[in-house]
C-alpha cells in the first residue's frame, strides 16, 4: 500500500524515482527495491520522506488505518471452540 501512495505522491509532484533517490542521498537501487520488492518502513524513515516531499506523515501511509480501540482486549478468555480442541 505505501508503494502505491508513494508512487501516486511522487507522480502528482513530478518527482522520478531516481531523482528521489537522490533527495534522500541514497542509491537507486534502494528506491527500486520498494516499488518492486516492497517494504515496511520504520516511521522514522517515512518522517524524512514525508519531510522532504512537503507531505505528512499520514499522507505516506493513508487513511485506511483502523482506529486503535480504547478498550483493551481481555486476551485471557478462551472461546468454547479453542477449549473443546484441546480437551480432545
Amino acid at each position: 500500500m505505501a508503494k502505491v501512495i508513494l508512487g501516486e505522491i511522487l507522480k502528482r509532484k513530478r518527482i522520478s524515482k531516481r531523482r528521489f533517490a537522490k533527495m534522500l542521498e541514497i542509491d537507486y537501487k534502494n528506491v527500486f527495491r520498494l516499488f518492486h520488492e516492497g517494504a515496511d518502513p520504520k516511521f522514522s524513515t517515512l518522517c524524512k520522506w514525508a519531510a522532504i516531499l512537503g507531505v505528512r506523515v499520514r499522507d505516506l501511509i493513508g487513511d485506511d488505518l483502523k482506529p486503535i480501540s480504547s478498550k483493551p482486549r481481555d486476551v485471557s478468555k478462551k472461546t468454547r471452540s479453542n477449549t473443546s480442541r484441546n480437551t480432545g
